[in-house]
């Protein structure tokens, strides 16, 4: 298992970037390897940021190729550089 962290600067307001999760979701619900997103809000103004738990990195980097995850810049209005960190779960204590 695999756990993708982004975190952006963006232009868009809160009810704005809700806006777009809510309309990629049914793309994104159908990505495979992909079994849970989580939306963020990091205690800094204007920042959002994504925790992705994937199946394998093999998925993560498929998405991150397709159609639909090089629109994220666009369609979140990304300001800046996204800060990107890649984990392999080793252990889970509660499942």
């Amino acid at each position: 298992m695999v756990i993708q962290y982004i975190k952006f600067k963006t232009e868009l307001t809160e009810q704005e970037v809700i806006e777009v999760a809510r309309k990629r979701e049914p793309q994104v619900s159908k990505v495979p390897g992909l079994n849970r997103t989580y939306y963020l809000k990091p205690h800094a103004d204007g920042f959002y940021g994504g925790m992705y738990v994937w199946e394998t990195k093999e998925d993560m980097d498929n998405y991150r190729k397709s159609d639909l995850g090089k629109r994220i810049p666009d369609d979140y209005k990304i300001i800046g550089t996204v800060e990107i960190q890649v984990m392999d779960v080793f252990m889970s204590l509660h499942e």
